[in-house]
């Protein structure tokens, strides 16, 4: 009940009442009995029994009329409180409901502020992530330019060092043109001795630069005869790898020809074992009179290991009922069912398509 609705039923009930003691007040007022001029003709009267007199009778009624109206203004205080108690009630519930509202809003922002602070995790964690990445490619990226830089720093120290070769090559190619200088100032004068120390020393050299060459063609040796070697077995070891993987790449082959030519062995055993129940079943069955020439139906059958026949089962109806218990009675008199090619392809659970032969 809505509030506007309380209100004027409140105030229905406030006018009635209001009447309602106008109404009392008219009655305890005496009545007024106009005055004669003539004074009335006084009959004697004689009391016959136990009568009412009209006085008597009219304050009976307005006794009678006090207590409806009180009866009617209590119905009306008692109708007054149960509609405040309704709207009391309404009023609790409609508090409750609020509460819960509140409490599903409360519950909802909750949530949402958890996912929201689950978001900033994650984007914390990947924030995190592509820092260390990038720390990691920087250290990559300063560990890849110190090895540029140590590279360029050796190749600069060959430079150096070829350089400074060089130039000593050439201040000994001085050095010695300067001495042959001497030597043949020298030679002028101790021309005899001269030559014979040249001839010694020329000797002596030769034999020094055919000694240095020697070893200098022996090491050269040696160290294509180890290149040569290592390249040889690594070669050999290339050529082993090679031979294992070709080895491991045909046996996989043969392996998989190997679970083809199984799992067409199986299907052709389990076609066989199919086959051969099927035409067992066909054997036992027995045509029903007026039945169709060609029909289709499927039958699962629950067998034991020895092929017994546990359960017939019919997936769908061959066309009539009498046709289903011809196929049920042809498969119970089919047991035992014949054995498999191959315990592999046994199934405890089998399903036949049955059609009658032609």
């Amino acid at each position: 009940m809505s509030r506007d609705t309380l209100i004027a039923v409140i105030a229905s009930v406030a006018i009635h009442l209001l009447l309602l003691g106008v109404l009392l007040f008219s009655f305890s007022r005496p009545p007024k009995i106009a005055s004669m001029q003539e004074q009335p003709e006084i009959i004697q009267a004689t009391v016959l029994g136990d009568l009412t007199t009209p006085v008597d009778a009219e304050r009976v009624r307005r006794e009678q009329e006090q207590q409806r109206l009180v009866e009617e203004e209590q119905r009306q205080i008692e109708e007054v409180q149960r509609l405040l108690r309704e709207e009391e009630e309404q009023r609790i519930a409609d508090a409750a409901a609020q509460a819960e509202r509140e409490e599903q809003e409360r519950q909802a922002e909750e949530q949402r502020r958890q996912e929201a602070l689950e978001a900033e995790r994650r984007e914390a964690e990947a924030e995190q992530q592509r820092q260390a990445d990038a720390e990691r490619k920087q250290a990559q990226a300063e560990e890849q330019r110190k090895a540029e830089g140590e590279r360029k720093r050796v190749e600069a120290e060959k430079l150096r060092k070829a350089e400074e070769e060089r130039k000593q090559t050439e201040a000994e190619k001085k050095r010695k043109a300067e001495a042959e200088r001497k030597k043949a100032e020298a030679e002028k004068q101790h021309k005899a001795e001269e030559e014979r120390k040249k001839a010694e020393a020329e000797k002596q050299r030769k034999a020094d630069e055919e000694r240095k060459k020697a070893e200098a063609e022996k090491k050269r040796k040696a160290e294509e005869e180890r290149k040569k070697a290592e390249a040889e077995k690594e070669r050999k070891a290339a050529e082993e790898r090679l031979k294992q993987q070709l080895a491991a790449e045909e046996k996989r082959l043969q392996d998989e020809r190997a679970q083809e030519q199984h799992k067409q062995q199986i299907s052709d055993w389990t076609n066989q074992y199919v086959a051969s129940i099927t035409a067992k079943i066909q054997r036992n069955w027995l045509r029903p009179l007026d039945s169709p020439e060609d029909f289709t139906c499927k039958v699962r059958v629950l067998q034991s290991p020895a092929g017994e026949v546990l359960d017939v089962q019919l997936m769908d109806s061959c066309g009539s009922p009498l046709l289903d218990r011809s196929v049920e009675n042809a498969v119970r008199k089919a047991s035992p069912l014949p054995p498999p090619p191959d315990k592999s392809v046994f199934d405890r659970e089998i399903i036949i398509r049955f059609r009658p032969r032609g």
